[in-house]
Order: structure tokens, then C-alpha cells, then sequence
């Protein structure tokens, strides 16, 4: 594996830029008033889903490489995710912490000082929602939003998961063995998680 971005600061704030522009989320009845909608477009916005939505659970070291326009970067991510919480941290080539964000369905924490103050942690949940959690719940959350969520198992294994907006796609989630692809189509950003070789 090549070795990740060699100036983790830059990635840092490459990364908080990159998801603040948008992302997509899910929502469910009687969510915790303290958290920030997501605008899944321009005009229509949804909350997040719990955590008990999550299939199976996530503990990883993650290589995330992502794209913006002309800006490419990478840096690792540890992320560690179940039917309780969601934690992701931020290191650099040494391991040492950059900033972390907590997701327990009540309240979401960003605690990043690289990051800028605008960015809403809401944003960074959403597409880790849109791939790792429960179908039926993104379907009735999105549909309750007048918004589309669909899943697509394909032969090699491999599953795509689309958000849409009428007939256009607004976001898609690729998911293989180790390796995540989101593409999100109208904000203009595509960002890659692979798991780190052992």
C-alpha cells in the first residue's frame, strides 16, 4: 500500500473541506432535536438514523483518499462503529491523533481543531450511514423526505447503493470486501476507505 499523504495537516483540512460542501443521511422519528439536518440537496434535508441501525459493527485502520474538483488527498482514518456508536479518528503517518468525531444518536461531536468551525459533524455521519446501515431503514427514512433509496447486490459480490432525487442520482455507495467508494454526483466529491493491510 502506498504510503498515505506526506503532509496530514493539509489532508486534514482538504478532508473537512471536502465534506463540508454536503453529504447524504437517514432520519428517524424522534431523533435528538440537538442535531443538525442534512441537506441532501439544496431544498430537501433528513436527520440521522441511530446507531442500532448499523449491520454488524466496523474496527479498522483505513487508508481514506478522497477528490474535490483538482484537490486530491489521503490520510488515515481509524474508524470503529457498532449498534451503539460511531467513532472516527484522525492520525497522521505516526499514528498520533488529529481529531476524532462521537455519533451515539443523541448528540454528535466534532472535536478536530484542524477543522473549521462551519463544519457540521451531521455531514461526515451521513455518508458512513448511507453504506453501513440497515436497508429498509434508509429506504423508509429517505421516502419519508420524498427522496429514493436503493441497494444492489451484484454478482461478484460487491453492493452499490444509490440516494436519488426523482430520477437523478444524487449519491452512490460502492462497498467490497475492505474497500468503500461514495461518489456524490451534485456536490462534485468522491472519497475512497480502503482497510489497511495488516
Amino acid at each position: 500500500m502506498e504510503k498515505p499523504f506526506a503532509k496530514p495537516a493539509a489532508a486534514a483540512l482538504a478532508l473537512a473541506a471536502l465534506l463540508t460542501l454536503g453529504a447524504c443521511t437517514s432520519s428517524r422519528p424522534g431523533a435528538a432535536p440537538s442535531l443538525n439536518p442534512v441537506y441532501v440537496t439544496n431544498a430537501k434535508k433528513i436527520t440521522l438514523l441511530s446507531p442500532e441501525n448499523m449491520v454488524g459493527s466496523v474496527e479498522s485502520l483505513m487508508l481514506f483518499t478522497g477528490s474535490f474538483g483538482d484537490q486530491q488527498f489521503s490520510t488515515p482514518v481509524y474508524v470503529q462503529a457498532d449498534e451503539l456508536s460511531l467513532v472516527l479518528l484522525l492520525v497522521n503517518d505516526f499514528g498520533v491523533s488529529m481529531g476524532s468525531l462521537n455519533y451515539d444518536g443523541m448528540s454528535a461531536e466534532l472535536d478536530a481543531p484542524l477543522f473549521p468551525p462551519s463544519l457540521k459533524a451531521e455531514y461526515i455521519i451521513a455518508d458512513f450511514q448511507n453504506a453501513y446501515y440497515d436497508v429498509a431503514a434508509l429506504e423508509s427514512n429517505y421516502e419519508a423526505s420524498h427522496l429514493t433509496f436503493e441497494q444492489e447486490l451484484r454478482d461478484d459480490g460487491s453492493e452499490v447503493r444509490r440516494v436519488l432525487s426523482g430520477s437523478t442520482v444524487v449519491e452512490t455507495i460502492i462497498r467490497t470486501d475492505g474497500r468503500l467508494v461514495i461518489d456524490n454526483h451534485l456536490r462534485g466529491y468522491t472519497y475512497t476507505l480502503v482497510e489497511a493491510d495488516e
